[in-house]
């Protein structure tokens, strides 16, 4: 048996909701191709959720398991959890090994090591810097909770962080609001041991007006009616001039894999500013899989239909140490 495993949906999450459409599409494409999967939500109500999930994997008892799972018990932080899971009863999956789930779950600490290898972040806030910052959540993704007030004056940081942390519970934080241009760099593990490099793409926020801030928030990703979403799509066309920034993204994106020690599939956002300095704002563990989503964009621009990108992840994951861990 073939599993798709998936977050349970939970009412009006969008983010949950689209997981589930990317189940939908993976079981569809493969289907075509002749390769049954069953799709199972996990991560509900249980009250044990750990323990009920190695029971099911024991009952089941897969070959091998497409992984979509997005949070778990409440948190995208706790992602990594059930992937130990899988590691303990050696079954293969698709995607990153849990100790890279666990080395993203938390911004701030990632941000800490990425500096220490030389990359560029953008600073985090102290009261005494000066001008704009942005207030992100520190272990959920997908632009939780975030919208253009958000962007705030240095003086205000501490304000709007207590209101996001009341409002959605503990762990926001603030960095420097980097006003420039949107990268993001898709990385895919082509064989076992080749990391690919998908062609670069940039947010178009050229419909945006003057003083809105250009960033990729939760109306952005989210609310299909919105201004937002329907003018920040993404381009794969630059000019000469682009060459060495583009080269730049791709060896640093490079670096990320090599040292986070990731598998399968990842993507890394950029913010660049007006100086062409790229800092890095994101490193995306599971990017969505959707049919519009990016990095079936940027695979699509490499030549690779989905069925071969799912196809190639599953290939990977079956030749992959399951227990693969970094040493403790």
């Amino acid at each position: 048996m073939n599993l798709i495993l998936y977050s349970a949906v939970e009412t009006g999450d969008k983010a949950s909701e689209d997981t589930l459409d990317q189940a939908r599409f993976i079981a569809e494409e493969l289907s075509a191709l002749g390769m049954s999967l069953s799709m199972i939500p996990v991560g509900g109500e249980s009250k044990e959720p750990l323990k009920d999930f190695e029971e099911l994997l024991k009952d089941m008892q897969p070959s091998f398991v497409f992984n979509l799972i997005e949070s778990w018990d409440g948190s995208d932080a706790h992602a990594w959890m059930p992937l130990e899971v899988l590691e303990s009863l050696r079954i293969p999956y698709t995607g990153n090994r849990s100790f890279a789930f666990k080395r993203c779950a938390d911004k701030e600490e990632l941000n800490k090591e990425l500096i220490s290898w030389g990359l560029n972040v953008p600073k985090p806030w102290d009261q005494e810097q000066s001008g704009l910052f942005l207030i992100k959540s520190a272990k959920e993704h997908a632009s939780f909770g975030l919208h253009d007030e958000h962007i705030v004056e240095s003086q205000h940081v501490k304000d709007v962080i207590a209101q996001q942390e009341k409002r959605y519970g503990s762990g926001f934080f603030a960095e420097k609001y980097i006003d420039g241009r949107e990268f993001n760099i898709s990385l895919f593990e082509d064989e076992a041991t080749s990391l690919v490099i998908f062609p670069p793409a940039e947010i178009d926020f050229s419909n945006y007006a003057d003083g809105k801030p250009k960033i990729v928030g939760h109306m952005a990703k989210w609310e299909k009616d919105c201004f937002e979403y329907f003018n920040s799509d993404r381009s794969f066309h630059f000019n000469d001039f682009d060459k060495p920034l583009l080269e730049e993204l791709k060896a640093i994106s490079k670096k990320c894999w090599e040292n986070l020690r990731l598998s399968g599939y990842a993507r890394i956002d950029f913010r660049v500013d007006a100086k062409n300095k790229p800092f890095i704002i994101d490193i995306n563990v599971n990017p969505c899989l959707s049919p519009d989503a990016g990095f079936l964009a940027a695979a699509k621009r490499a030549g690779l239909t989905p069925s071969q990108v799912f196809e190639k992840l599953i290939k990977n994951c079956k030749t992959a140490d399951p227990a693969c861990r970094l040493p403790s």
